[in-house]
């Protein structure tokens, strides 16, 4: 006999309260929950040992130079990090700089790349690496500094968190486009000024998950979290 499910949303003091409703075999089983949404965060995390893209397209390594064409990636490894590359027409200033390349130091630039951004929105997570082509040119390869913004006009951020930890303890959340998908996985917590909520990624909800990342030593974003400014309600002014 086949089984129908309708999921509805109702509100009770201000609480969203969904219900799962099921028709099978002659019965009717009904499921609720008033969790919140878990954690969304701009870049898809990713599988275990996975490379995330994070862009592709034209990106500049300084403002007053030509631009490179190519991807930025997050990269796991014995050193994870932002990894830049792309290509672009190679100019005779170019072969005259690779020429006349000082001596090796131990003091290493870590590249910024600047990308423009149409309307100020950051572009969509691509669906994968640039497709370079065989036209010769000039390529670089560069680690990419991470930076996040003022530090002195931070307010909130959300962010992915590697190799995390399988609570037991944690509270109920639910998929956001598909509120009917719950699991336990939320942790909070409060302090010097700042609120951290930390969200199992879906994907890591099980056991063997675990196992697998734990026996293979790998490496992947399990959690996304995010902190924002908070005030205790019980403090002095």
């Amino acid at each position: 006999m086949s089984e129908t499910r309708r999921v509805t949303v109702s509100t009770d003091q201000g609480r969203r309260i969904v219900t799962e409703e099921i028709d099978g075999a002659g019965e009717r089983l009904f499921i609720r929950h008033d969790y919140p949404d878990a954690l969304a965060h701009h870049y898809a995390p990713g599988g275990m040992n996975q490379d995330v893209p994070l862009f592709t397209g034209p990106f500049r390594l300084e403002l007053s130079k030509p631009p490179y064409v190519g991807d930025v990636r997050w990269v796991w490894g014995a050193n994870p990090r932002i990894l830049a590359r792309g290509q672009r027409a190679t100019r005779p200033e170019d072969i005259t700089k690779l020429l006349d390349q000082p001596a090796a130091s131990m003091w290493v630039d870590v590249a910024q790349v600047i990308v423009e951004l149409p309307g100020g929105r950051i572009p969509a997570q691509p669906d994968g690496p640039h497709e370079f082509g065989q036209t010769p040119g000039h390529d670089i390869l560069t680690n990419v500094e991470q930076q996040l913004g003022d530090d002195s006009m931070l307010e909130s951020c959300t962010f992915l968190v590697p190799n995390g930890w399988r609570a037991l303890d944690s509270t109920g959340i639910c998929q956001p486009d598909r509120l009917e998908k719950t699991w336990h996985g939320r942790t909070t917590a409060q302090g010097d000024g700042w609120a951290v909520t930390l969200d199992l990624h879906q994907s890591m909800t099980g056991k063997p998950e675990w196992s697998e990342l734990k026996n293979s030593y790998g490496q992947r974003f399990t959690h996304m979290a995010r902190f924002v400014g908070w005030t205790d309600p019980h403090s002095r002014v």
